[in-house]
């Protein structure tokens, strides 16, 4: 009886991190995707990137990002706003203040802009374009801060 009750409270413990970690994901309904592959990751296999973490599928993608990352960089920014380690402070576009009522979602992430035609911009480009134009390294670095510290 007392082994069946302490299996219970290890089961519990676990569900609770299990939620506790989820409930620090940026948003419930982005995918955590490999920056190389684009297959689901294996958050045991990353490298520090941005002041953050980059999570992988494999390591054979862990060693091409870390070899030469400068192609990887949009997908790695959009990983870490997904995951919750960067956070937006002000428009991908402009680096103005941003405004509540132009939030959109914009690859699983929730993205707010300056304005309306900020946001028309990336609501009328295609799937890939809106991704480069919040998460590509001059949008990101201009509305996006990784750390602690947001």
């Amino acid at each position: 009886m007392r082994t069946l009750l302490l299996a219970g409270l290890g089961l519990s413990l676990l569900l609770a991190a299990a939620v506790a970690f989820s409930a620090d994901k940026a948003d419930s309904s982005a995918k955590l995707l490999c920056p190389v592959s684009g297959q689901a990751i294996d958050e045991s296999v990353s490298s520090a990137f941005g002041g953050g973490k980059v999570c992988f599928c494999c390591t054979k993608c862990k060693a091409k990002f870390d070899a030469d990352n400068a192609k990887f960089v949009t997908k790695a920014n959009l990983q870490l706003a997904a995951s919750g380690q960067a956070k937006q402070t002000d428009c991908p576009l402009t680096g103005g203040d941003l405004d509540a009522s132009t939030k959109v979602n914009v690859a699983g992430v929730d993205v707010q802009f300056c304005c309306d035609k900020c946001k028309a911009k990336v609501t009328t480009a295609k799937p890939d374009k809106q991704i480069e134009m919040v998460f590509g390294s001059k949008a990101f670095s201009k509305a996006f801060k990784v750390g602690k510290d947001k």
